[in-house]
């Protein structure tokens, strides 16, 4: 079964040298058959090499780095695991995993920069009603310290915040209209705007609008 799998498996012995390894290990390392690598040691490179030798002492790591495979450049996580006789090594690519994050954080940096042009207080959630991203305006709204906002709070932790420092409006149900402000989630149909009337005399048009994966922009 582990030859089938698409991740690197090896095995050294307690001297550090590989014993065994499946297709995809033989593959990253350009070796012909598992008896070319045993007598060549073939390793992914000099700090794999040195992580295995390690976990036959007793220390295992995680690690993810960027290795060459086949003539090319490819992001992998790395794993050594101590055993009684050796150790044992996995190793998975997950360059399309941390280019897709890459990608994703490209694409919000844009957007913040692009909604931090406007005047207007701009904040998105997502899906799980977490904090993706706000605009400078929203913050300076509000006056909240970016760095809360930068640890993405959900919007029931938001709506507190505004709460505890008493710039929402002054309803006698505050429980109930929290709740009706969370619900825009779940809601079927168009989202009306809301006028909120602030303790401090300014008056908000406030309004959602839900997104195809599942966020909601206010």
């Amino acid at each position: 079964a582990v030859q089938g799998v698409p991740a690197a498996v090896w095995q050294l012995d307690r001297s550090g040298r590989l014993v065994w390894a499946n297709g995809a290990y033989l593959k990253a390392v350009e070796a012909p058959t598992l008896a070319a690598a045993c007598a060549g040691a073939a390793s992914i490179d000099p700090v794999a090499e040195a992580d295995g030798r390690a976990a036959t002492a007793g220390q295992g790591s995680i690690k993810t780095r960027t290795v060459t495979v086949a003539g090319q450049r490819r992001v992998w996580r790395i794993i050594h695991t101590p055993l009684p006789d050796g150790a044992t090594g996995l190793a998975f690519d997950i360059t399309e995993e941390v280019e897709g994050l890459d990608s994703a954080r490209r694409e919000v940096a844009a957007h913040v920069e692009t909604l931090n042009i406007l005047t207007d207080a701009v904040a998105l959630f997502d899906a799980r009603r977490r904090l993706r991203m706000a605009n400078s305006a929203f913050a300076a709204l509000w006056g909240i310290d970016p760095a809360i906002l930068d640890e993405r709070p959900t919007l029931s932790e938001v709506i507190d915040i505004l709460r505890a420092r008493d710039l929402l409006p002054h309803e006698k149900d505050i429980t109930g209209w929290k709740e009706r402000q969370l619900a825009a989630y779940g809601e079927a149909g168009p989202l009306p705007d809301e006028m909120w009337p602030l303790p401090g005399g300014q008056i908000l048009r406030v309004a959602k609008k839900r997104l195809p994966d599942g966020g909601l922009l206010i």
